[in-house]
């Protein structure tokens, strides 16, 4: 199966949050997205006695009903622990065989140089694990036929993902218009009750911070990216 964009993010809401504007925008272009969320979501509760299943059960939940708005194509749960994505030779494994499988022509992901996103805050280690750990498997695990061996037994032939979109940039080289689906965006958000509740909160930010990055980009409200042409 052949895909427009794989995008792969560390959390359920990462792919809404950071991009689900730019994703809404290539669905209505009947481009085929498919997501990647990396950990279980088993961590995603502020209450101590929340059951780590049950927790993991809802947002998984959310985050479909959330791609389902985006127009995503295909959603999966990695369901690495939250918390302790580290850019192992066994986890860049599993992100070859998901770019082998889904064979995109463009991955996004999370900055692994941001530090600070949103300004003023600490990033997520997450984030920046997970942006490392997946551009490490692009080039050269995914590309190279002599890395991960075992994955052309199952059928996964080596890939080349032409371009790189990275989100949660402090250093953006590219924003995409999002004017015309800020509002699926945010409906988008708005199923991540658990982490946002009513939604009012999450949807004032993220109008605020397009209209920030808008005003950059010389439109009504954009999402910016750092973008990475892969030549090799």
């Amino acid at each position: 199966m052949a895909v427009y964009a794989l995008i792969i993010v560390p959390h359920c809401d990462d792919a809404d949050y950071y991009c689900g504007g730019t994703v809404a925008g290539w669905a209505a272009e009947r481009k085929e997205i498919a997501l990647a969320v990396l950990t279980d979501g088993s961590k995603g509760t502020l209450d101590p006695a929340a059951r780590p299943e049950a927790v993991a059960q809802t947002r998984q939940a959310e985050q479909r009903r959330a791609a389902a708005i985006l127009g995503i194509a295909h959603v999966e749960f990695l369901r690495f622990p939250e918390g302790e994505i580290e850019n192992t030779v066994a986890a860049r494994g599993e992100i070859v065989r998901l770019i082998r499988r889904h064979r995109p022509e463009c991955v996004v992901t999370l900055d692994p140089r941001a530090d600070a996103i949103p300004p003023g805050g600490i990033n997520h280690p997450d984030h920046r694990n997970a942006g490392r750990l997946v551009l490490d498997a692009i080039y050269p695990a995914a590309h190279l036929p002599t890395f991960f061996p075992g994955l052309i037994a199952e059928g996964l032939e080596p890939h080349h993902a032409a371009e790189v979109l990275l989100a949660a940039t402090d250093s953006p080289t590219d924003y995409v218009d999002i004017d015309a689906t800020l509002e699926l965006k945010i409906a988008a958000l708005r199923q991540h009750a658990s982490q946002f509740g009513d939604g009012e909160g999450v949807a004032a930010e993220a109008r605020l911070i397009a209209a920030w990055n808008g005003e950059r980009a010389g439109v009504a409200a954009a999402e910016p990216f750092r973008r990475i042409v892969n030549s090799w």
